[in-house]
């Protein structure tokens, strides 16, 4: 090759390789997409602490208040403060981003006779509750969005014939929370109540006519990526596979129904092979825990025993989940608040329901 030809190969190379500016600015080319960090999300049922079916076919409102009575006892017993510790010890250790509460329960009572004597009150916020102790860890979590179920309020006893009177409210909500601090900003927060609901008209509890239940749902933008998803957290209805059914078909065609990666999770009250598992996955839903474990085995969340005391864990069932579709990538699952240590000081499990964690990708 000849001098000047070798020189008119590097000016042709160099025009190639170096990066051109145009007014002052280089101009580079951008991937399509950009993976960026895997992300936690959660799903936890925190137990609102008893039994409701106990209240069910109560013969008169005499009996009725003891039963109410024996349902607070019930949550005192299975304190809350203490076992939110060791639910914080689990959203501490693994650090999701985005948390789906199921039962986060808001509990309060008083003297009947004296409903402004705070002396007397007695109540406990569940979000409140948490929230201080994973501030305790060094985390802040904000509240999303929440939703408002079933609630009641009736007089009761707590103690037998010569117990205790009291007066009880109960709110039972689903909520999604956001760590802080992170590289993703949160959106158009929704939240509605299901249609189809339980018919619990002849429950015999007061002025309650259904058993309200619903779905939350948040739009999430990494800046660090620029990419987008929904997450939708549920909690559906356990007394009817019916309504549980048609509770699935709604979020499908309902929030789930948009152009972007959707995440959701929550208690759906149903195993792997039901109905509302397979509406879900036959609408191009993964789910997380299959994806690492095909066969679908193991992984149980539900349940321990009413008042969180049995020894050995009853967990034999995998209801708690968390499903993906789109571009994303499950790179690591798995249950937390399962094992003998985490039980608290007194014995008890964190929940009668395991938590599931994922950690995922964009593809």
């Amino acid at each position: 090759m000849s001098t000047k030809s070798t020189q008119l190969l590097v000016v042709v190379l160099v025009g190639i390789l170096m990066p051109r500016w145009s007014n002052e600015q280089r101009v580079e080319a951008v991937p399509a997409t950009v993976v960026g960090e895997p992300f936690s999300v959660m799903t936890q049922n925190l137990y609102i602490g008893t039994d409701l079916a106990q209240l069910i076919d109560v013969d008169n409102d005499f009996l009725f208040s003891f039963k109410v009575g024996d349902v607070l006892q019930d949550v005192r017993e299975t304190e809350f403060s203490i076992r939110a510790e060791k639910i914080a010890d689990a959203i501490a250790a693994t650090r999701p981003v985005l948390v789906g509460l199921q039962e986060a329960a808001r509990w309060s009572s008083h003297d009947p006779t004296d409903p402004m004597d705070f002396d007397a009150y007695w109540g406990r916020d569940f979000l409140k509750i948490l929230r201080s102790a994973l501030q305790a860890r060094g985390l802040s979590y904000h509240l999303v969005v929440s939703f408002s179920g079933f609630s009641f309020e009736s007089p009761g006893v707590i103690g037998g014939l010569h117990g205790t009177p009291v007066y009880v409210q109960f709110n039972d909500r689903d909520m999604i929370l956001a760590r802080e601090g992170t590289t993703f900003e949160f959106s158009n927060p929704q939240k509605a109540r299901f249609v189809h609901n339980l018919d619990i008209s002849d429950w015999g509890i007061p002025d309650r006519n259904v058993y309200p239940r619903g779905w939350e749902s948040v739009d999430v933008h990494d800046t660090a990526t620029g990419r987008d998803f929904r997450f939708i957290n549920t909690h559906l209805e356990a007394f009817s596979v019916t309504v549980r059914n048609e509770q699935a078909s709604e979020i499908i065609h309902g929030p789930a129904d948009v152009d972007m990666p959707v995440i959701i999770v929550g208690d759906f009250n149903a195993v792997q092979g039901q109905t509302t598992y397979n509406r879900v996955v036959n609408a191009g839903f993964r789910d997380a825990w299959r994806a690492l474990h095909p066969a679908g085995t193991g992984g149980y969340t539900c349940c321990q025993d009413a008042d969180l005391a049995n020894s050995s864990s009853d967990l034999s069932h995998r209801i708690d989940m968390i499903f993906v579709r789109g571009e994303l990538g499950v790179r690591k699952i798995q249950v937390v608040g399962e094992e003998q240590a985490d039980k608290t000081s007194d014995g008890l499990w964190p929940s009668d329901h395991a938590g599931v964690v994922a950690k995922l990708e964009f593809n």
